[in-house]
């Protein structure tokens, strides 16, 4: 089996992370240390803040042009290819094939529901060990403006808790 070689300024980095401020056997992983040199005066760190979203924006906007661009030729080559009795097309750079594949697609949302609660409730009474096996087929997300409406209602969600989330607000000046 080989292994690999481990980059040196890598884990200097990684063992730097620990001896933050000569606190030595601490985690300090949840420090910022930023790659560049910080400005001292806030108000210069707030200015260039806002120059860097500035600059996203404009790069943004280009990956966007490009993503459609990408999004058409796409849609252009699965539209394009079968007419043309072709499996794919080979280029000087790629090549590129029709694939097709099935993708699951909730037809009825209370029925899918149905489906797990039924499943859970199957696996709760046999005991085998797969409790949650049916809650698999969903992602694991809350819907953050549902959960906002209970509690503003006053209602409280078992197994929800709160996170305060910290963020900026930024405005052009």
């Amino acid at each position: 089996m080989a292994t690999k070689k481990v980059d040196g300024a890598l884990a200097a980095k990684a063992a730097s992370a620990k001896k933050v401020a000569g606190e030595e056997g601490k985690d300090n992983s949840h420090k910022y240390s930023p790659k560049w040199k910080v400005p001292k005066n806030v108000a210069t760190a707030a200015d260039l803040l806002w120059q860097a979203q500035e600059r996203k924006k404009v790069a943004q906007a280009a990956v966007d042009t490009i993503a459609a661009e990408e999004s058409d030729l796409k849609a252009w080559l699965i539209e394009t290819l079968p007419k043309s009795n072709a499996a794919g097309v080979t280029g000087k750079l790629c090549r590129v094939t029709v694939v097709k594949k099935e993708v699951p697609r909730a037809e009825s949302w209370p029925k899918v529901y149905a489906s797990i609660v039924s499943q859970y409730q199957s696996h709760m009474r046999k005991k085998d060990g797969q409790q949650d096996g049916a809650f698999a087929l969903l992602q694991r997300r809350l819907g953050e403006g549902a959960v906002k409406e209970a509690w503003e209602a006053g209602l409280s969600i078992d197994g929800v808790g709160k996170f305060t989330a910290v963020t900026l607000s930024i405005n052009k000046a």
